[in-house]
């Protein structure tokens, strides 16, 4: 590893020096252990069998979380394929698990995935530049997609399961009072396509609201489930269906309840739910009414009333005589289009709260998709970005979706678990990783912090309340704790 080009004891004027100072010092003993231990590694880790020659030694970098750079020199073999080329091995690679030609850590590759979901590539990027670690925004656009097109392997290979062996997936046996389930579309702006947006679906699976503070003035979802992205009618409620039958048993669901805008494709879920209660979204409902009567403030807090309360003949009545009125400041034909609308779905105007079913314990107006597509699309999609490929926004609202529902970190180790393989030679590692921990713990950071500050080891420091106050503070025990 290159010699860090620390700052000098008589430079440190400030916490902020003397922190950045013990940062370098600990960062490349972290280095310097690692490459240590390895070494040892790959003298006892067994050759690849007959057939292979060495070819000597080369060296491979690996950079890790904080900037750590870990510059590994391992043995080499060859031998001649079938076809008459050469095939190479390096046995301390599979070893420790590491994929061909990878550069960067799976931490380093979770991070990056994690922050390109809350920001544009270009930012992330830059976070992990900030913290050392020389990354391109190509790059992590290149992680993400990796992750998403993973992501999306799953979720298809779950509902091609059910379609080829007819087998629900395993259930939770969760129960509940109500199961809502809302869903909307949401329009993307494209880039290198014929087509300039797209619309892509978004669904999101509740069991009521949860107060959040004691004044009940801001609620979240409990039992939240999100999914979507780049589907079309079918493929989009499978897997509204796998979300569904994994956790809950039927039987045990009291109230089953849909709302949408009333579009085609989402009405289908009626159907492969068994949803017999579909509202209209109130959010679309009172847009419509607002459209044709924003400009009558009364008439329009009549017809909102009469939706609510499932009331079909007074809104009709309301829209009729907003037809007639002398002030009217839409065309009739606005009005009539409006009219039709509502009439095509009148049987879910009422509001779900006033039809004498179980409810949750807190029960709010329906509405939550318009919300979980601003938090969840529009927050990263709309407002950092022009432009996306149809592909890349799917992928992105993949992944978003598990950061929605908490579960974004805990998949991307799994996915690079997947990528960096656990290897036969665990018991090896965890030697090797106890080994590094004594070196970096008691030996070279000492050392080091020694060298580079004499007051640690002077012997008056030693007896002076004073030294033993530093002493503790840049314990190297202390800062491995802070930093690992």
């Amino acid at each position: 590893m290159v010699e860090a080009e620390f700052i000098l004891p008589r430079t440190i004027r400030s916490f902020k020096d003397l922190e950045r100072f013990v940062w370098q010092v600990v960062r490349q003993a972290v280095a310097e252990a690692m490459e240590a231990a390895c070494r040892g590694l790959d003298e006892v880790v067994k050759g690849p069998g007959p057939g292979w020659e060495s070819v000597g030694y080369q060296r491979r970098t690996v950079m890790g979380l904080g900037g750590v750079e870990y510059r590994l020199v391992r043995r080499v073999y060859r031998r001649r394929a079938a076809d008459g080329s050469w095939e190479y091995r390096c046995p301390l690679d599979k070893a420790l698990g590491l994929p061909a030609e990878e550069r960067f850590s799976p931490l380093v590759q979770e991070r990056a995935v994690a922050l390109a979901t809350r920001m544009s590539f270009r930012k992330a990027a830059q976070v992990l530049q900030d913290e050392g670690i020389p990354v391109s925004a190509q790059t992590v656009h290149q992680w993400v997609q990796e992750a998403g097109a993973a992501r999306e392997s799953q979720e298809r290979a779950a509902t091609e399961r059910i379609a080829a062996t007819g087998e629900l997936p395993a259930s939770e046996g969760r129960s509940a009072t109500a199961v809502v389930v809302e869903v909307d579309g949401v329009w993307l702006a494209l880039q290198r396509a014929k087509a300039k947006r797209w619309e892509f679906k978004v669904g999101v699976m509740h069991e009521g609201w949860v107060a959040e503070d004691p004044r009940g003035r801001r609620f979240r979802l409990q039992g939240k489930q999100a999914w979507g992205g780049d589907l079309e009618t079918e493929p989009f409620w499978e897997r509204g269906f796998v979300r569904f039958t994994s956790r809950y048993t039927r039987g045990q669901v009291q109230r089953l309840v849909g709302n949408s805008d009333g579009a085609a494709w989402a009405q289908a879920g009626r159907e492969w739910l068994g949803i017999e209660e579909w509202h209209l979204d109130p959010f679309h409902r009172n847009e419509a009414l607002e459209r044709v009567l924003g400009w009558e403030t009364r008439l329009l807090r009549r017809a909102q009333k009469a939706a609510r309360r499932g009331d079909w003949a007074a809104l009709e009545g309301v829209l009729e005589q907003a037809k007639v009125h002398p002030d009217r400041a839409v065309p009739v034909e606005a009005i009539e289009q409006v009219k039709a609308y509502l009439a095509a779905h009148r049987e879910g105007l009422v509001d779900w709260r006033r039809m004498g079913r179980p409810l949750p314990r807190v029960a709010r107006s329906l509405g939550a998709a318009e919300p979980t597509i601003r938090h969840l699309i529009n927050a990263r999609m709309k407002h950092i970005g022009g432009g996306w490929s149809r592909r890349g926004a799917h992928h992105m609202i993949l992944l978003r979706c598990l950061g929605h529902e908490q579960r974004l970190e805990s998949w991307l180790a799994e996915w690079t678990a997947g990528v960096w393989q656990a290897t036969s030679c665990a018991p090896v590692l965890q030697r090797l990783a106890r080994h590094i921990r004594r070196r970096v713990v008691e030996g070279a950071v000492q050392q080091r912090l020694q060298a580079h500050v004499p007051l640690l080891s002077h012997p008056e420091a030693r007896r002076s309340a004073l030294g033993d106050e530093l002493r503790r503070r840049l314990s190297p025990r202390v800062w491995w704790a802070a930093t690992v």
